[in-house]
């Protein structure tokens, strides 16, 4: 089956988008080998990496830009996917570009 690009609107219901949620999910496993929620996951955790090491935003800041209800949901989500905290990839990378010469 061809790779797909899939682009669906918030609140779109069945008739809209020609099939039930629920085969949409399968064919989203199906094609990408992750749940929606998992690629969704990865994304908000890609932005996090990003605003952590490309700006001074405290984490609190940046988990609330990223729709995370508690910062503390934020950690762990942070964590579980990259095996470190928030805090600890800011200091790590603040470490690297202070010794690094420009």
């Amino acid at each position: 089956m061809p790779e797909r690009a899939w682009h669906f609107a918030a609140g779109a219901d069945d008739k809209t988008l020609g099939f039930s949620e629920r085969y949409f999910a399968r064919l989203f496993r199906e094609q990408t080998k992750h749940s929606i929620g998992q690629y969704l996951r990865t994304a908000q955790i890609a932005k996090a990496q990003s605003y952590l090491t490309d700006t001074e935003l405290p984490l609190k800041k940046i988990a609330a830009r990223l729709g995370f209800s508690a910062a503390s949901n934020f950690f762990g989500a942070f964590r579980t996917v990259t095996g470190v905290t928030p805090g600890h990839l800011r200091q790590v990378n603040r470490a690297i570009f202070a010794i690094t010469p420009m």
